[in-house]
This record gives structure tokens, sequence and C-alpha cells, in this order.
């Protein structure tokens, strides 16, 4: 059951939030909640309820025609919410209403919504994500894409490992209609992911759904400012990959630590004996000397010659007052 709850207390609620939405998607194929239908996809929505922080008596939620100098827009916080509610993150374009930021109090950002344009409030970048989650085979008009990478000036900038890290990541992404100079369109990149993976942090991103027939310019920016790369999940989000069996992607791991995951992978679905055997065998394939006997001989196995031969503090504490009497009578032996 989907719900809007106005007075329900949640440790959610921490100072400045005015509402959240709870979404539970699917992370296979098959997932469910209780009872409820099995999801058919990977990223398919089982659960969301909309929370708004009501029971706070310094905050108070009213419609356009009544709003009030120190009231919240009830019309903006709902359409955003319902943007969670049907699988958006957050935006970093302020014109979206996407945007994780309210106006305040008393205003209403962009046109106010009528019967003849319900959606008013929405942003270009609002209706670039609708299309871009929900395509239509038929959509023509907005089939247009623009994909690259983005790489730092200096390469020197790039970590020396692992050998996945070749372009920025979380960069955000815009693309603006050069005539009108309004924003279409925002992303954030950082990687690309080709079945089966692993994923690779190659600077790579993709705006899909724009408007064909136009011009536009694109710029990147890095989120460092009110908005981070933590409030839009998509830029932590491992890639899943598009064609059967649709498996999470993979981050990516060097040739020294994957064999090592792959074996505790296997641990998983074997019984504890085996495991212990196979780690076993894992452990000595990694490290050849590991277990192996020692050949070299230990000082306690050497001769009293041998023993006195080395350095003072290197004698045995049973070998010491032999080897200092031996210094004594050979003085020049040591020099």
């Amino acid at each position: 059951m989907n719900s809007i709850c106005f007075d329900q207390a949640d440790a959610a609620f921490t100072p400045g939030v005015l509402a959240f939405t709870r979404v539970i998607t699917a992370d296979k194929i098959g997932a469910q909640i209780g009872s409820g239908p099995a999801a058919t996809e990977i990223g398919q929505i089982l659960d969301a309820d909309i929370y708004f922080a009501s029971s706070d008596s310094q905050i108070t939620f009213a419609t356009p025609a009544a709003l009030a100098a120190n009231a919240r827009a009830y019309d903006l916080l709902l359409t955003h919410e319902l943007g969670h509610f049907v699988g958006f993150s957050h935006s970093a374009v302020w014109s979206a209403m996407m945007y994780p930021y309210a106006p305040a109090p008393g205003t209403f950002s962009g046109a106010r919504p009528s019967p003849q344009q319900p959606d008013a409030p929405l942003g270009e970048d609002d209706r670039t994500g609708l299309r871009v989650l929900y395509p239509s085979a038929s959509d023509s008009a907005h089939a247009g894409s623009i994909s690259g990478r983005i790489v730092p000036a200096n390469p020197l900038s790039l970590p020396g490992a692992p050998p996945c890290v070749t372009g920025n990541f979380a960069s955000h992404v815009v693309a603006i209609d050069a005539a009108s100079g309004q924003v279409i369109a925002g992303t954030v990149g950082g990687w690309s992911c080709t079945d089966p993976g692993p994923t690779q942090f190659d600077g790579h991103y993709v705006i899909d759904r724009l408007p064909v027939g136009r011009s536009y310019t694109v710029y990147a920016e890095p989120l460092d400012g009110v908005v981070s790369p933590g409030q839009i999940s998509s830029a932590l989000r491992p890639c899943v990959e598009t064609r059967p069996p649709m498996r999470v992607g993979r981050l990516c791991r060097d040739a020294l630590f994957q064999p090592r995951t792959r074996a505790l992978q296997r641990e998983r679905a074997l019984g504890r004996e085996t495991a212990i055997l196979q780690r076993a065998r894992f452990l000595r394939r990694a490290s050849p000397g590991l277990g192996r006997r020692e050949k070299s001989v230990s000082r306690e196995q050497r001769s009293s010659a041998e023993r006195c031969a080395a350095p003072p503090h290197k004698w045995l504490s049973r070998d010491y007052r032999s080897c200092a009497q031996s210094a004594e009578m050979h003085p020049g032996a040591r020099q």
C-alpha cells in the first residue's frame, strides 16, 4: 500500500526536513514485499510512502491560493515528493522541481499550476527525466542524445590505482538550449558499464531523450556547492546490465584482489569445511612460500664459533660469557 502521511513521527525528520519519500526498489528479479507482486525488472518500485512534517508547529503548508508569508507551498512539496514516488532522485539544476531545497516561505518557484497546464511547476530537466524513466517508442520528437567523457586537464591528477579510474567522477553535466539559454537537462556522470562489467570510472556521461532539431551547449561543473553527489543517488549506484540476466554491475577491482573476492563469493555456497580447505588452497596459490618449512639454519643450531662471530648485540644470552671470553682472547678478530 502506498500512502501519504501528514501526522506521523519519523527519525528522518531531522532539522530542516519538510517532507521525504521512502522508496523500496527491487535489487533482483522476483523480489517482493509480503504478498505483493514480484518484480519483473531490477529497479522496479515495490513500495513508496510520502511523509510531511505537519506535526511541527513551526511549519505551515498552504496551496498557492492561500499562500501566506510564513507558509510553505504545499503544491511544490507534494509535486517534488511525487517525483521520488515515480523514481526520481534529486537534481542539481536549481530550476528543476527535483532540486533538493524548497523556496523560501511565502514564495512559489516557477509558474503556478492551472487546469490548462497542471504540470506548470515542472522544469525542462524534470520533463526530460520523465521521458528517460518512462520512454515512449512513438516519441520521435525527443530522441536526441548527447554523450561524452569528462577528463581532467592534467592526467596526473587521477589516482594511479585502481586502473579503471581514467576520468572525473560525479561531474554535473548540463545541456542548454543554445537559442533560448534554457537548461534542458542535467546529469551526473563519471562511469560506464559494458556487460558483464566491471564498472569503469572513465568520466562517461549520457543525456538522453532531448528534443531533436536543436543546438545545445554542454558544460560540466563539480558538485561542490549546496548540492553534493551524495544527494543524487545515481552518482553512487553501480551500473546495471541492460540485457538479461540483468545483474547489478561490479565495482572495478584490480587483478590482485579480484581472485580473492571471487573465492569469498564461492564460500557462501559451500559447507564450512569445504570452504576452509579451498581457502587454504587459495592462500598457497597466492603466496607460494606460505606454509613451507624454513630451510635456513636457526641461530641455536649454529656452532658456538659461528654464533660468536656475529656482532655482540646478536649473541645469545647463554653464549654471552663464552663469546666475551673468546673476544678477549682474540682481540684482533673483531673490528
